[in-house]
């Protein structure tokens, strides 16, 4: 943080740290948590069009109706977990239907179930 005070706004650099904990507050606090941040403290967090681009070139894309089972077992492996609880957060109100280019999909529907489980791309 103290580096980039003196530094042009464009050329600041964060520590990986900073950039995994802007994500955190970005995607559980959400933008206006983000920006308040961001605009009371200057150079402490990147922008959120940076963010945005990191997000979307991650490997791990969610996917709505689809459980990465390989990814969850390589997770748990590499923490050295041999149990995980897992549940779904339906509480969460959908304000409009977005379109996700990355699965091709609409979000904001309410998927199918066929025996207890997801039936993916497929709505009611």
């Amino acid at each position: 943080m103290f580096r980039n005070l003196g530094i042009a706004d464009k050329y600041f650099h964060y520590e990986p740290i900073v950039r995994q904990f802007a994500t955190a507050l970005y995607v559980l606090g959400g933008r206006r948590a983000h920006e308040f941040l961001r605009l009371n403290i200057p150079s402490l967090l990147p922008s959120v069009q940076i963010l945005q681009a990191a997000i979307s070139a991650a490997e791990n894309n969610l996917t709505e109706g689809k459980f990465n089972y390989e990814g969850a077992c390589n997770y748990f492996n590499s923490i050295h977990v041999t149990l995980g609880f897992i549940t779904e957060d339906a509480t969460a109100v959908i304000p409009k239907i977005t379109y996700d280019t990355t699965s091709d999909t609409f979000i904001g529907f309410v998927a199918q179930s066929q025996k207890y489980l997801l039936v993916k791309k497929k709505y009611n």
